[in-house]
């Protein structure tokens, strides 16, 4: 079940019955905001949820794949109904899907909870030690400041974290300041996880290149505060 929150970042997906498909067809509601997947994803492995498999599907199948994971783990039981399966040693299991804007694939991950007999049906992956990644993110424990014990976050995976730094030099150094104007406009609207926060430290990157910078230029500080280019930097602390 969603909450009402998250309802509006989703709709039910219905797609043609296929006539004399053998595969069973069933409805699923779909996220269309990148952030608030993640945060499902995130909130399902820390209640327990860490066994994993996922993929892409192409729209007009995934109501055949909601139906087959459906016969194989009963996905569309009630929290309450969860909680009992839980409590007699079953298992529980849930699917997400993610249709993100331009694409005609959804993205897709089938979280698990192993009952009192394990489930060999799927290739299992544990999220503890075999990450679940989304779009260039990775689902991480870390040690916040404020929290006795690791909290589960999204950040960067090193690849892209990689990616986009040398990309911010690149274009800083060849002055290409549109396309860095778009990567800044990227990085800010990194979605507001803890993990990601403590990665994108776009100001203090570009200050410190700017300054290496060899032939005089306009200001790092006119670039962010008084180009027509990004207005969005304006509004950086």
């Amino acid at each position: 079940m969603l909450s009402c929150a998250e309802c509006y970042s989703a709709w039910l997906v219905r797609m043609p019955h296929m006539t004399g498909a053998r595969t069973p067809f069933a409805d699923h509601f779909v996220f269309t905001k990148k952030a608030v997947y993640m945060q499902r994803i995130g909130d399902l492995v820390r209640s327990g949820h860490s066994s994993y498999v996922q993929g892409r599907v192409n729209i007009d199948k995934a109501g055949f794949l909601v139906g087959k994971f459906e016969g194989r783990y009963s996905i569309s039981r009630t929290k309450l109904e969860a909680s009992r399966a839980r409590r007699a040693g079953k298992s529980s299991t849930r699917l997400l899907l993610l249709l993100q804007e331009g694409q005609d694939d959804l993205d897709w991950v089938l979280l698990h909870v192993h009952g009192v007999k394990l489930d060999s049906s799927e290739k299992w992956r544990d999220a503890i030690s075999d990450r679940v990644t989304v779009t260039g993110y990775e689902l991480v424990r870390l040690t916040k400041p404020d929290e006795p014990r690791p909290v589960w976050t999204w950040r960067y995976t090193k690849s892209r974290h990689d990616e986009l730094r040398n990309e911010i030099i690149a274009c800083i150094r060849q002055r290409k300041d549109r396309d860095l104007a778009r990567l800044i406009e990227t990085t800010w609207r990194t979605p507001g996880f803890y993990g990601a926060r403590e990665q994108v430290k776009v100001q203090e990157l570009i200050h410190s290149e700017w300054r290496r910078a060899a032939a005089p230029r306009k200001s790092y500080q006119r670039f962010l505060f008084g180009s027509d280019i990004f207005d969005g930097c304006r509004t950086w602390d």
